[in-house]
């Protein structure tokens, strides 16, 4: 028997592993393990939602491989089992006994297969009442669920919907940063980051060719220590700017790793957090790289006169 000291236990072990960001995968099924030790006889399921397909796929739980393989790629509707009516109602769905429920008839053979007769379905839902997925405790007897049965599965619908926000924050922030290393990286023109110290805190490749120093040189340098001296008055009224969230273009010459000196185009970007600004990014572009070249009627009319 479970006592409520180790179901609270049991529970904050689940809520360990959410704040560890521990794959998703894995605390779906501790949460499904503990409904099933909690309510005999029965088996706890997971299923997310997919935006792009409107589909349920089966997530987590202890039923038999068919039984998985056949709840992958589920529409959601009112004629689609307990898990895609509840989802498409997005409210509890009890079957007592799914022989009976119309709404089973498409999966009613599978469930007779492995014995399987009662279902109790919740739609797991964010905090914008999003539909994530659905969380379903099947059951080998007919039956509706208990008032405590009812309590022990919208505590787990909870703790599912907990860890499936956080795995899909977390991978929003991985995504996000992934683009902005990769526009970082492979941007033609020079990019660097800057406290608000002025201090170099990152240099792209493009940069660091430029200025032909080796990352490890200019990490902490302030930016002075690159622009000549006449040319600090107008950098350093643009760098004020950009770090009160304005953006700055300007042009300066700069002094490369070879002390030979580079006019470059620079802009600058507030670097804003949470409405903050945190530091400034300065974009770099050569200017003594320019082609000049005379316009084409220009070029046509020397070329008519030299005949």
């Amino acid at each position: 028997m479970w006592g409520m000291r180790r179901e609270l236990e049991a529970q904050q072990s689940i809520q360990d592993l959410i704040a560890r960001d521990e794959p998703l995968s894995g605390t779906l099924e501790r949460i499904c393990h503990l409904l099933d030790e909690l309510i005999p006889n029965a088996l706890s399921t997971v299923m997310l939602f997919d935006p792009k397909t409107e589909a349920l796929c089966f997530a987590a739980g202890n039923l038999p491989t068919a039984y998985q393989e056949a709840m992958q790629a589920l529409p959601i509707g009112p004629d689609m089992g307990s898990c895609g009516r509840a989802a498409f109602l997005a409210q509890l769905v009890v079957s007592e006994d799914v022989r009976y429920d119309g709404f089973w008839a498409n999966h009613l053979n599978l469930a007779e297969q492995y014995g399987l007769h009662a279902c109790w379905t919740y739609p797991v839902l964010s905090k914008n009442r999003a539909l994530l997925g659905t969380f379903a405790t099947i059951y080998r007897v007919p039956g509706p669920p208990s008032r405590r049965e009812i309590d022990l599965m919208s505590r787990a619908v909870g703790l599912v919907a907990l860890a499936i926000e956080r795995h899909e924050a977390r991978q929003y922030h991985r995504e996000t940063e992934q683009r902005y290393r990769s526009l970082f990286v492979q941007h033609p023109d020079g990019v660097f980051s800057l406290d608000l110290n002025a201090c170099f805190e990152d240099a792209n490749p493009a940069g660091l060719k430029l200025m032909g120093y080796a990352k490890e040189q200019i990490l902490g340098q302030h930016y002075s220590y690159f622009i000549v001296s006449e040319d600090l008055p107008l950098a350093d009224k643009a760098f004020d700017r950009a770090a009160q969230g304005k953006q700055q273009h300007y042009e300066v010459k700069a002094i490369r790793a070879d002390d030979s000196a580079c006019c470059l185009a620079i802009t600058n970007l507030p670097i804003i957090v949470s409405s903050k600004v945190v530091g400034v990014y300065g974009i770099a572009r050569d200017l003594s790289q320019r082609i000049v070249t005379r316009p084409v009627k220009e070029s046509l009319v020397n070329s008519s006169l030299s005949g």
